[in-house]
C-alpha cells in the first residue's frame, strides 16, 4: 500500500510524462502559457550521470527511473560550470540530486540574480524540503517548475523580488515564505491532485507586505485556494495593485473572488480568465474532483475605491457571468472599464464541438454581432449612475 509521499512521488512521474507532452505553443493548452518569461543566460539539462544512450528522452535528458544514480554537484563543478554566469540567469533542468546542491550554488554563485529550477527534486525523494537561505545572495527572481520537493522554505532572501511556483506534487501549500523583504510578485500555477487540499493564501503569504502583483492559476481544475476573512490578508494585499485570477473551471461560481478585492483595498486591475475544455487539457489520473466554491461572507456596505479595470477572458452570453459583473460594478464605485474577451482557440476542443449539438455551441457562444454587445451593455449598466467603458471582443 502507497504511503502519501510515495503517492505523490509516482502521482509526479506521471504528471510530468503528461507535461512532457503537452503542447508549448501560447494559447494552444500550454501549461506555462500567460506567465511571463526572463531571457535565460545560462542553462544545464543534462545531469552528470549519464543513462545509457538508448534509454535517453528524445531531448537528450535522462528519464525519472535514472534519477536517484545521479551524483552530487560538487562546489568546484558549480564553480567551473557556472563562473560565466554569476550575474545573469542560471535554469537547471533535472540537475539537482544532493541536498547540498542549491546551497553550494548559492555560496558558490553569489551574484546570481536568477534561478530557475525544471524537474528538480533530489535522492530522498518526495520528503525533502528545499531550503533556501542565502541573506547575502543578490537572487531577485526564483522560478520552481515541476519540481518534487516536498516543499521550498525561502528562509532569508533579502532582495527576492520575484517568485514562479508552477506544479508541485506534495502537500498544499507549496511554499514557506521567511524573510523576503523585497517580495513583489508571486506567481502560483497547479492542476490540483486528488490528495492535495485547498489552503488559505494568508496561511502562504502571512510574511510578505509588498506585494504588488499576484498570479493564481487553477489550470482548468480545482481552486486550491481557500476563501478567508479578508481581514486575514488586509497586511498582505496592502500594496497589492494587479490580479491575474486564470483558468477557473467555467462551472465554479465566481462570488468567492470578491474576498480578494476587500482584501486588497489598493487593487487597480482585476484579471479573470474563465475555462471551458472539453477536452480537459490538463487533466490526468490523479487529479483532484473539481467543486464548486461558495462564498457569502462579503461586507455588506464594502466599496471599492481604486479598482479600474475589470476583464474577463472567457466570456459567454451567461446570466450567472452577468450577475457576477454587476456584483462588481455595484462594488467597485470608481471602476472605469471593463474588457469582455473570448477564450483562445482550442484545436481538441474545436474537434469536439463540431459533434456536438448545435443548442450546445449557441448556450457557449461569444456576441459577436452588435446588436448583441449593445443588449449586454445596456444590462451591465442598467440602475447604475456611473459610466463605465464596456469593452467586448478583442
Amino acid at each position: 500500500m502507497e504511503t502519501p509521499s510515495s503517492y505523490a512521488l509516482s502521482a509526479a512521474h506521471r504528471c510530468r510524462r503528461l507535461h512532457a507532452s503537452s503542447p508549448t505553443k501560447q494559447g494552444s493548452g500550454s501549461y506555462n502559457d500567460d506567465v511571463p518569461r526572463c531571457c535565460e543566460d545560462f542553462a544545464v539539462r543534462q545531469p552528470i550521470h549519464q543513462a545509457p544512450a538508448a534509454q535517453l528522452l528524445p531531448d537528450g535528458s535522462v528519464p525519472v527511473h535514472h534519477w536517484p544514480h545521479r551524483y552530487a554537484m560538487s562546489r568546484r563543478a558549480a564553480k567551473s560550470i557556472f563562473w560565466s554566469s554569476l550575474s545573469g540567469k542560471m535554469s537547471l533542468t533535472q540537475a539537482l540530486s544532493n541536498d547540498s546542491d542549491v546551497r553550494n550554488l548559492m555560496d558558490t554563485c553569489g551574484k546570481l540574480r536568477a534561478l530557475s529550477l525544471t524537474s528538480c527534486d533530489t535522492v530522498t525523494g518526495a520528503e525533502y524540503v528545499l531550503k533556501i537561505d542565502a541573506p547575502r545572495s543578490d537572487l531577485v527572481t526564483l522560478e520552481f517548475i515541476t519540481c518534487g520537493f516536498a516543499r521550498v522554505d525561502l528562509i532569508h532572501v533579502p532582495k527576492l523580488g520575484r517568485v514562479v511556483c508552477d506544479t508541485w506534487y506534495d502537500a498544499n501549500p507549496p511554499l514557506r515564505l521567511g524573510i523576503v523583504p523585497r517580495l513583489h510578485n508571486i506567481c502560483i500555477s497547479c492542476s490540483a491532485l486528488c490528495y492535495q487540499t485547498p489552503f488559505a493564501l494568508s496561511e502562504l503569504l502571512a510574511s510578505t507586505r509588498n506585494l504588488t502583483i499576484l498570479y493564481l492559476n487553477f489550470r482548468d481544475q480545482m481552486i486550491w485556494i481557500e476563501p478567508e476573512d479578508p481581514k486575514h490578508l488586509s497586511h498582505v494585499f496592502g500594496n497589492l495593485r494587479d490580479v491575474y485570477i486564470y483558468n477557473i473551471f467555467y462551472e465554479c461560481d465566481l462570488n468567492w473572488t470578491m474576498f480578494l478585492l476587500e482584501a486588497a483595498p489598493s487593487l487597480k486591475n482585476f484579471y479573470l480568465m474563465l475555462s471551458r475544455h472539453p477536452c480537459e487539457r490538463s487533466r490526468c489520473e490523479d487529479s483532484a474532483e473539481k467543486v464548486n466554491v461558495l462564498w457569502d461572507q462579503a461586507s455588506s456596505g464594502f466599496k471599492h475605491q481604486h479598482l479600474s479595470i475589470l476583464e474577463i477572458k472567457g466570456f459567454v452570453m451567461d446570466e450567472r457571468l452577468m450577475k457576477y459583473i454587476r456584483h462588481v460594478m455595484e462594488r467597485a464605485v470608481h471602476l472605469k472599464r471593463i474588457r469582455l474577451l473570448d477564450q483562445d482557440t482550442c484545436e481538441k476542443c474545436d474537434s469536439m464541438d463540431n459533434i456536438q449539438s448545435s443548442s450546445s455551441l449557441i448556450r457557449w457562444r461569444f456576441p459577436t454581432e452588435e446588436r448583441e454587445k449593445s443588449l449586454i451593455r445596456q444590462q451591465l449598466v442598467d440602475g447604475f449612475s456611473s459610466s463605465v467603458d464596456i469593452t467586448i471582443g478583442g
